[in-house]
């Protein structure tokens, strides 16, 4: 039996990661600049010490106007030393982060449910599997987005905690699992909305266990905790650690309070709704035209989890209430990200809370057997029925993954890739450019991209062997003295002044066939 745990967990794990790795460097299609910068400022960092703008291993990496968080920039160095620095280099370290977490969510749910024997390990297996499937963290494990490395820390932490609480109660657990939390809250903005009150809320849940046995050890951790939060601090004085926070919040433009409650209390609602959760997900929610968080035609879950969650919910409040109230508190918190928006609900704001979701499921679906097979006081019969019950879960499973590979590896690269999707192009454009770099004094990108074109000119062409020929900008930069290479949009283009004299030597093509870029010329003559 042990054996056949270690294959079974073998074979998640294999699942998992190939969902999340085949044809990553691919789909999506296209490369978001969030994604170049993070690579970027990763190389950059490796390479000379210093992130894009010159200061030397910073803790927090200006970029955009903005601040990006640590953890997934410098844990991506390893990787881009390996592979270099490119669109693989870059998701692939999201690929490995997504696979262990799976691992670790195994691990955590084990010592979770550690004083029932009988259960513990059919429930850690069964949770990891909903994750290995789960479209919610596929998605942002296959991309190069900061966002999947929070929950890979935070099930650290909790694997840590709760091997504390469950067994020898050993210090350096306890420990493990504050470095753990402190590093998962220099993942992504997000989680440091929560994490505190989530933390807090375990701590007053298992007080007893906590307090006055190990009150000292609390002290340490406590100030453990609190010198890992110093630079979060301290940044917070210049706003780097809050810029984020300030840029999206509408808490910060000028609104009320009375004026945010309504849209603060829908979009918090609408995180539990059917239609997020389980039928449209985050890209058909109303309002929403951003394509980057999700695929078309299904919720962030599977729709066959609705009544598995159901089941594990109740099973929680008659068996294990502890376990339920802690979460209940995670799946209260979970939405907390989009809400302080007052907009949403946005699958990478609510990411925190892709974790209890499949562990109800597990519950679920391994009580529905349990006790269907209890009922059965033929242990022949009772095999045969555990038997149907599996494979009928395992054809039902089986549809579904394979309708989502087919809506992702299949229809959704037809509309994910332009501008309000993943910006395919960047990498096209470069290579042209690099190409002629030698036959023209100045090479044009124009600025249709989220943060600008610049950070893709880093990226692709770090050794700036282009020479700074190749720059951001458009017509306006136009110069009759120079040979000019441009880069635009149709639409850009056809309200040109200059769309007669644009001589195209190259068009670049989004997926589905429709034109994304023009690189060309302007000629020499009158207008």
């Amino acid at each position: 039996m042990k054996n056949f745990k270690f294959f079974l967990l073998a074979l998640i794990l294999l699942i998992g990661f190939t969902l999340r790795f085949y044809k990553v460097e691919e789909i999506p299609t296209g490369f978001f600049a969030d994604e170049a910068a993070i690579g970027y400022n990763a190389y950059s960092v490796l390479t000379t010490g210093k992130d894009e703008h010159g200061v030397s291993f910073p803790f927090y990496f200006q970029s955009f106007g903005d601040w990006r968080t640590p953890v997934p920039i410098y844990t991506m160095i390893p990787f881009i030393a390996i592979f270099g620095l490119n669109e693989f280099s870059v998701r692939f370290t999201m690929v490995v982060y997504g696979t262990l977490s799976i691992l670790l969510l195994y691990l955590f749910v084990r010592e979770l449910f550690l004083k029932y024997k009988n259960l513990n390990e059919q429930f850690a297996l069964t949770s990891s599997f909903f994750l290995a499937i789960s479209p919610w963290h596929i998605h942002f494990s296959r991309s190069g987005f900061e966002f999947t490395t929070m929950p890979f820390y935070l099930l650290a932490g909790l694997f840590f905690l709760f091997r504390f609480l469950h067994r020898d109660q050993k210090n350096k657990d306890l420990i493990l699992a504050v470095i753990f939390f402190i590093i998962s809250f220099y993942t992504a903005y997000v989680i440091q909305l929560v994490l505190l009150p989530f933390l807090l809320g375990i701590f007053i849940l298992y007080l007893k266990t906590f307090i006055p046995k190990h009150l000292k050890l609390i002290i340490i951790c406590l100030l453990i905790f609190i010198f890992g939060l110093v630079p979060f601090i301290v940044s917070a004085s210049s706003g780097q650690s809050t810029s984020r926070f300030i840029h999206i919040s509408p808490l910060t433009n000028g609104k009320s309070i009375n004026e945010l409650i309504q849209p603060m209390a829908k979009t918090y609602i609408d995180h539990f709704s059917l239609d997020f959760l389980f039928f449209k997900g985050d890209i058909d929610m109303p309002g929403h035209f951003i394509s980057r968080h999700s695929i078309r035609g299904m919720g962030e879950l599977y729709f066959f989890q609705l009544p598995l969650i159901f089941l594990g919910i109740i099973l929680l409040i008659l068996r294990a209430r502890k376990i339920f109230v802690l979460l209940f508190l995670w799946l209260a918190l979970y939405p907390i990200g989009s809400t302080m928006t007052a907009e949403g609900p946005f699958s990478h704001r609510s990411l925190f809370g892709v974790i209890p979701f499949q562990i109800l499921s597990a519950i679920g679906l391994i009580t529905f057997i349990y006790y269907s097979i209890r009922l059965i006081k033929n242990s022949k019969l009772r095999v045969v029925i555990s038997g149907i019950l599996i494979s009928i879960f395992i054809i039902i499973g089986s549809l579904s993954i394979k309708d989502y590979i087919n809506k992702h590896f299949n229809e959704y690269p037809l509309y994910s890739s332009d501008y309000w999707g993943w910006q395919d192009g960047p990498e096209q454009i470069m290579n042209y450019f690099l190409a002629q770099k030698d036959n023209y004094d100045q090479m044009y990108i124009s600025g249709e991209f989220n943060g600008g074109p610049q950070i893709f000119i880093k990226f692709y062409d770090p050794q700036n062997t282009c020479q700074n020929k190749c720059r951001g900008g458009g017509f306006e930069s136009y110069d009759p003295t120079l040979h000019q290479l441009f880069v635009l949009s149709p639409g850009l283009l056809e309200n040109s002044i200059f769309k007669k004299q644009f001589l195209v030597k190259k068009t670049i093509y989004y997926p589905n066939g429709n034109v994304s870029f023009k690189i060309g010329e302007i000629t020499k003559q009158s207008f």
